[in-house]
C-alpha cells in the first residue's frame, strides 16, 4: 500500500480509538442516569414518569454507545489495513467510516426533529396553562 494512503490512516487511528474510548466512558453515566430516573419515578409513585425517564436515559445511552462502537470498528479496520499493508482492507475501512457517519447523521436528524417537537410542545403547554400571566407578572 502506498505511504500516501497508509500514513494518514496511521495518523488517524489513535484519535479514532481515543474518541471511541471516550464515548464508551461517557455512555456509562447514561446508564446510571437511566436507573436514577426510573427509581425517582417509581419512588414518586408515578410509573409512567419512571418509564419515560428510563426511555430517555436509554436513548441518551445509545446516542453515545452506538457511535463509539462504530468508531472502535473503524479504528480496528484501520489497524488491520495498515498493519497488513493490504489495500483490499481499505474497502472495509471505508465501509466502517461510512457506517459511522450514516449513524451520526441519523442521530442528528432525529435529535433535530425531537428538538422541534419539544419546542412546539412547550409553546403549546405554555399557552394552555392557566395563570402563566401571574408567574410572569404581566
Amino acid at each position: 500500500m502506498p505511504e500516501w494512503i497508509s500514513d494518514p490512516l496511521r495518523a488517524t487511528r489513535p484519535w479514532v480509538l481515543f474518541l471511541a474510548i471516550l464515548g464508551f466512558i461517557c455512555s456509562l453515566p447514561m446508564l446510571l442516569y437511566t436507573g436514577l430516573l426510573v427509581m425517582i419515578g417509581l419512588n414518586a409513585g408515578n410509573v409512567v414518569a419512571g418509564l419515560i425517564g428510563g426511555l430517555i436515559g436509554l436513548a441518551a445511552f445509545f446516542c453515545y454507545f452506538v457511535p463509539s462502537y462504530l468508531l472502535m470498528k473503524y479504528g480496528s479496520a484501520i489497524g488491520r489495513c495498515v498493519e497488513g499493508n493490504d489495500l483490499n482492507q481499505l474497502q472495509l475501512v471505508l465501509k466502517a467510516q461510512a457506517s459511522f457517519w450514516r449513524t451520526c447523521g441519523i442521530i442528528v436528524v432525529v435529535m433535530f426533529l425531537l428538538g422541534i417537537l419539544a419546542s412546539v410542545a412547550v409553546a403549546f403547554l405554555g399557552m394552555a396553562l392557566p395563570g402563566m400571566t401571574e408567574v410572569t407578572g404581566q
